[in-house]
């Protein structure tokens, strides 16, 4: 809540909350992010999504942020990927951080047991401060990806 509020102050953003696990449990996202949102000075500067969004509907979304704070896998493919923008992974399992390593923005990703207000915020002013080269740098790889997995189906074509 206070890095959300520190974002909100201090780049004018305002803040999405986009849930990819709900279970009508108080441990859903959505559970979770009202949570957060009513522990926040600014809570009026946030939409809270309370319902699952379609792959295309979250990419959509995504490509219309600046960068995202995700803890899901799923949120980070969606908008590293297909949204195309930063993004800063609170790790809660070493897969996340491992994607984070394979889009070459592993200095963006922390584990959950470090993560605090403090480290937060750091990431966000490193992210913003180092924004246009990280941006580039993630659609380069993507591209290089891109290009390694067509070469990868050509060559099965053609055996």
């Amino acid at each position: 809540a206070q890095t959300l509020d520190y974002i909100i102050e201090q780049y004018g953003y305002q803040i999405v909350f986009t849930p990819t696990v709900i279970n009508s449990s108080s441990l859903d996202d959505a559970a979770i992010g009202k949570r957060i949102q009513k522990k926040m000075k600014n809570s009026r500067d946030v939409i809270a999504i309370t319902q699952l969004l379609t792959p295309v509907e979250m990419a959509t979304l995504y490509s219309q942020c600046t960068f995202s704070i995700v803890t899901r896998m799923h949120a980070a493919i969606l908008c590293s990927g297909a949204g195309g923008h930063p993004v800063i992974a609170i790790n809660y399992l070493y897969k996340l951080r491992e994607y984070m390593k394979n889009i070459q923005c592993e200095e963006y990703s922390i584990d959950i047991d470090y993560t605090n207000p403090t480290s937060l915020k750091r990431l966000v002013d490193k992210l913003m401060s180092n924004y246009d080269h990280v941006h580039n740098r993630l659609k380069k790889t993507q591209l290089d990806i891109r290009k390694h997995i067509n070469k990868e189906i050509s060559n099965l074509q053609t055996k």
